[in-house]
């Protein structure tokens, strides 16, 4: 009963700053657990990692700036040919295409832990960020071998991720619980040239 109520919430709950809800979307226009595949020519090396960063630091402006040095934390194990995942949910609405993600991490006993801010941080700490962009690198990928004239700007509405915890029952458009963001068309087309690569690029 509580998780059926808290989905309620969840699908009532407007994806500020988008005009939309979930309870909104039809069925068909809809695709859970979409699977991808993304070419990941050279991540076997630690310089695809700096490449990655790069596109953050070039295209992401001064939040992208910040993740980037995240990035360049991390470690360089192998990662061999292609990445493939599951997207939660991947919707079309008004002609733009979302991806979405439910999480259930417990960040705090106080709703404030769920609020915009503290969202951005858990999103980075995570390394959610890069989750979000490679969805979005994949469904760009998808949407440009399959629908005639495809344009970024025209046809990509953003991600969402819905921290289920920090909706209420009756939860209005405070920004509460979910985190939206629609990286810039060049950060996209930056990080969808790096799947690419087949030759070192300078660190």
């Amino acid at each position: 009963q509580a998780t059926a109520t808290m989905m309620r919430a969840v699908f009532d709950t407007p994806l500020a700053p988008w005009s939309l809800r979930l309870a909104q979307l039809s069925p068909h226009a809809a695709r859970h657990e979409w699977q991808f595949l993304l070419p990941f020519a050279s991540a076997g090396h630690a310089y695809t990692r700096q490449a990655i960063a790069r596109c953050f630091e070039q295209h992401g402006g001064a939040a992208g700036e910040r993740y980037a040095q995240q990035l360049r934390r991390l470690g360089s194990g192998r990662v061999h040919g292609y990445l493939t995942g599951f997207v939660d949910l991947v919707f079309e609405h008004e002609g733009r295409w979302y991806v979405v993600d439910w999480k259930s991490n417990q960040l705090g006993a106080d709703l404030a832990a769920y609020e915009p801010a503290a969202l951005q941080r858990t999103m980075e700490s995570h390394h959610y960020v890069l989750q979000y962009h490679l969805y979005l690198v994949a469904l760009h990928r998808q949407l440009a071998a399959r629908v005639p004239g495809y344009d970024y700007d025209t046809h990509m509405g953003g991600a969402a991720y819905a921290f289920l915890r920090g909706f209420a029952t009756g939860a209005s458009a405070d920004g509460r619980g979910w985190f939206t963001d629609r990286p810039s068309r060049a950060l996209i087309e930056a990080l969808s040239a790096v799947m690419d690569t087949t030759t070192p690029a300078a660190s």
